[in-house]
């Protein structure tokens, strides 16, 4: 989730008519308040990710948020303050006439040399790395929370707000987030707990992503002699060109530019524990749980028609206004079935279950190109376009799953799991995802008698993961055109593949776990193969097929 400004497609690089190509969306895991976390786990094994099937290739990462214990209410109030800056930077070198000979020759040598000398008699030299990077950001985060309970409620709330400037000028993060978690006993068969978070965020990031096109800063900055003068004119407030060193002033575009989005997000879930079958011996429990993740972002992109970079432009002047919606919702149910053999020696645990997960994407944006002076909106432009893109999915998944412990002496497991999903070519076919596992702990053992080692254990384990196509992927798209200035489609050059399905990680992994003096010092030694089959990706093809690549080509077809 989170596709950004769409900055990418305002860029001349990507087929626009500006000048820019800069980064994409941000990263969703900062809307988290680092206070709310618990504990992250980062799953290792195949077997481990494998029961998430077609969601796994990437490996997963769980992220717990903490949540309230019984008694005494708590309140705590922490406050951090900080600052940002360049720890280091990679500094100018100094321009000699002996160095500009090397980078330049006649005439246009000697005008360099001449505005060296200008410039150093002048003491006009400049640091343009440190002017850029050389802020120092100040840092703050303050947080309260409020936790505690009885035996049978507990809850835990927290607020935060969080600002970090950035090592530029006029870039930014900003968050402020309210989170409440509740767990609720319905006498002594049902468990609820319930989560609910919001946060707003924004952030300002500038123009520093690679660029081919000349607006990017990052890109200018190493073009730039230290003895050209191109700050501001006090008495115009224009910038002078950077021409012909670079296709654009950076310090204009870090003053005069515009880049930003906000965010408002609303998580919220809630799970329920229901015990059928309780008993010494045996037990027999369904787990639901259940959420929905709505996140809406505004995004302002602006680059004023007196930039350099827009100035031999038809429409000199672009401005794009974002607004994309996210709604996606989890559901899962399992029966989990535990008992115990051979005097309990022998723990066995048996769950199957069904998953469902939806993604609805809803992104638009209202772009001008030839602004005349005044608010950087779409209204005040020559040339107005408007763009919307709207993208649903479904993944089901069916799971089952057999663990076996023999008085942790012998750890073994056994499952699988289906999945299908929208995004496939064929949206009922189920794709299987299996996986295994085991462990032997010798040190559990009679024979051993190592007192030093508390642990040696042997494992093998082997699962699939898997990967999902694109949206669309399996479709031959339509691409808008005009033609004696009416609008219609026409075919693209990207082929899209009617038989797309997604694609499979096996790996097959083997090791060795010892664990000295009580568990003190361990050492974990992992050997492993790892296969991806039906890659999806992009092919090119030949000229003479009438288009130029194919989105997805499974191997061995």
């Amino acid at each position: 989730m989170g596709n950004g400004a769409g900055s990418a497609s305002f860029s001349g690089a990507s087929g626009g008519t500006t000048r820019t190509t800069q980064d994409g969306g941000i990263n969703r895991l900062s809307d988290l308040n680092p206070n709310d976390i618990e504990s992250i786990e980062v799953l290792k094994g195949p077997s481990a990710a494998a029961i998430y099937g077609t969601r796994a290739n990437a490996g997963v990462i769980l992220i717990k948020t903490k949540r309230g214990a019984a008694g005494e209410t708590r309140v705590s109030f922490n406050q951090d303050l900080g600052y940002a800056e360049a720890s280091r930077l990679i500094g100018v070198e100094g321009w000699t006439d002996k160095k500009i000979d090397y980078f330049y020759t006649g005439g246009r040598a000697a005008r360099e040399k001449a505005a060296l000398a200008a410039a150093t008699a002048s003491g006009k030299i400049f640091d343009y790395e440190k002017e850029v990077y050389g802020n120092r950001g100040f840092l703050r985060n303050s947080a309260v929370t409020v936790s505690g309970g009885t035996d049978r409620t507990r809850f835990y709330v927290s607020a935060s707000t969080a600002k970090e400037d950035g090592i530029v000028k006029k870039t930014d993060f900003e968050r402020s987030s309210v989170r409440a978690n509740l767990d609720q006993k319905i006498g002594k068969l049902i468990d609820l707990s319930v989560s609910s978070n919001y946060i707003r965020s924004g952030n300002r990031r500038g123009y520093f992503g690679n660029d081919n096109n000349g607006i990017s800063v990052s890109y200018n900055l190493p073009y730039l002699p230290n003895y050209v003068d191109l700050h501001k004119d006090p008495v115009t407030g224009l910038f002078p060109s950077s021409a012909p060193y670079t296709p654009e002033n950076p310090l204009a575009v870090l003053e005069r530019s515009i880049n930003e989005e906000k965010t408002n997000r609303f998580v919220q879930a809630a799970t329920a524990t229901v015990r059928i079958i309780d008993t010494d011996n045996t037990s027999l429990r369904f787990a639901a749980q259940g959420g929905l993740d709505f996140a809406a972002t505004n995004a302002t992109l602006f680059l004023p028609s007196d930039l350099q970079s827009q100035q031999d432009l038809a429409n000199p002047g672009a401005v794009r206004l974002s607004r994309n919606n996210y709604f996606n919702t989890n559901l899962q149910g399992f029966l989990i079935y535990d008992w115990k053999l051979l005097g309990g020696g022998l723990s066995l645990t048996s769950q199957v279950g069904a998953v469902r997960l939806s993604t609805d994407s809803r992104l638009s944006y209202s772009q001008g190109l030839g602004l005349v002076p005044g608010p950087p909106t779409p209204e005040v432009a020559a040339i107005q376009t408007q763009n919307s893109f709207q993208r649903r999915s479904t993944d089901v998944g069916y799971v089952a799953q057999q663990e076996l412990n023999f008085r942790d002496q012998v750890v073994a497991t056994a499952g699988i799991r289906f999945d299908k999903s929208t995004l496939n070519a064929d949206v009922t076919k189920l794709y299987a995802f299996p996986k295994a596992s085991l462990a032997v702990n010798l040190a559990k053992f009679g024979f051993w008698g190592i007192e030093q080692v508390s642990q040696a254990k042997l494992r093998v384990a082997y699962g699939q993961t898997g990967g999902l196509p694109g949206f669309g992927a399996s479709y031959f798209p339509l691409v808008g055109a005009a033609t004696g200035g009416a609008n219609g489609y026409i075919q693209s050059v990207t082929l899209g593949n009617p038989n797309i399905a997604p694609e499979t990680a096996s790996e097959l992994e083997g090791g060795l776990d010892l664990s000295f003096l009580d568990n003190k010092i361990l050492l974990e030694t992992t050997v492993y193969e790892k296969k991806v089959n039906n890659l999806i990706n992009s092919f090119a093809l030949s000229p003479g097929t009438g288009v130029t690549s194919i989105g997805f080509f499974p191997v061995g077809d």
